[in-house]
């Protein structure tokens, strides 16, 4: 796990999203109300459709309170 962004969005939860590796074109995610318990982790793939991008780091997370959304 490489530059963890946390957050808390607008639901009273708890979202960390970092970079698994260097290649890589996504980041991983996962969630929690408490800050103990986390889901799963997953992957979102973000630039799996850019042939010329050759990797994706360093994400940065907000929230957007007009949106309810981050």
């Amino acid at each position: 796990m490489s530059y963890p962004c946390r957050v808390k969005g607008p639901q009273v939860t708890f979202h960390l999203v970092w970079t698994d590796i260097w290649q890589e074109k996504g980041s991983g995610h996962a969630s929690s109300e408490e800050l103990i318990h986390w889901s799963k982790q997953r992957y979102i793939p973000v630039l799996e459709h850019e042939s010329k991008d050759q990797n994706y780091w360093s994400q940065h997370c907000f929230v957007i309170k007009d949106r309810r959304d981050f």
